[in-house]
């Protein structure tokens, strides 16, 4: 009898564990065999015990915020740096330059698009407080005194949520949160062994438990890879552009480094391991 392929739970975000383990215990249901009944309920009570905390769950409720408020913060971006373009073609000619001067202040900033939460947070406050060089009346008169507002308060609103679910709240509810989980693998684990010896001795509920739980944790652990690919594709990205940077600067500070016809010394460039 084939035991169910393993996977690592901590990966899981809430929200994925749960729904595996909320299948888990509709599959256990079927299990007719007496001997794992104690195990089904008690899988079942600590599966349950997890989801009603998550309902209530400050922490998670902060953490989406947190998400659907840089979402936000972006869109508005994309839609203030196509004013900004707008107003570059405007008839009035001073109007224009002020448009300019304002597309320019975005190109010379990355975007945020594609930048982690915390790197978004500088671009935009460098945005921001690039745009304060322009009088209230220069921003009207080009449209985009109200987008300059909205950048700000987007970003503002962000901030106090990524700050929120930080809190010490936020901490011993992550804390309680592991507890809990920690909990349902360990009934998740004694149900398994049960069903693994039932199934042994000729149990077909318990068989097909293991089958159909076997199935799903595959299943789980190929939407994880599949989530894991873009992260390792970025990391590798990111790893070959450092390396050509770096060669870069070493070539450029080896050339500079070359003994002179002026005096007999040498200086040597140190590549940095």
């Amino acid at each position: 009898m084939k035991m169910i392929t393993s996977i690592t739970f901590s990966l899981l975000h809430n929200d994925e564990f749960k729904g595996l383990h909320s299948e888990g215990v509709n599959l256990a249901k079927a299990i007719t065999d007496k001997d794992v009944q104690k195990a089904v309920a008690e899988y079942e009570s600590s599966v349950n015990a997890l989801s009603e905390f998550l309902k209530a769950s400050f922490t998670d409720s902060m953490e989406k915020k947190a998400h659907d408020l840089d979402i936000e913060r972006n869109d508005i971006y994309v839609a203030s740096r196509k004013v900004a373009m707008a107003a570059t073609k405007i008839p009035d000619a001073s109007v224009a330059e002020i448009g300019e001067q304002i597309s320019k202040l975005f190109d010379s900033t990355p975007s945020p698009i594609k930048a982690n939460q915390a790197e978004s947070t500088g671009i935009f406050d460098s945005i921001i407080q690039g745009l304060k060089v322009f009088d209230e009346e220069k921003l009207a008169a080009c449209g985009f005194k109200e987008w300059a507002e909205r950048l700000e308060t987007a970003n503002r609103q962000f901030m106090e949520a990524d700050l929120a679910r930080f809190s010490k709240r936020c901490q011993k509810e992550i804390e309680n949160c592991k507890i809990l989980r920690a909990a349902c693998i360990k009934a998740y684990n004694i149900l398994v062994g049960a069903a693994f010896f039932k199934a042994a001795e000729g149990s077909e509920s318990c068989s097909n438990f293991l089958e159909c739980m076997d199935k799903l944790v595959i299943a789980k652990k190929v939407q994880l890879k599949m989530r894991q690919k873009p992260k390792k594709k970025e990391k590798a990205e990111n790893a070959a552009t450092t390396e050509a940077t770096e060669t870069a600067a070493n070539n450029e500070a080896a050339n500079n480094a070359a003994p002179t016809t002026d005096n007999d010394s040498t200086v040597g460039v140190e590549n940095a391991a």
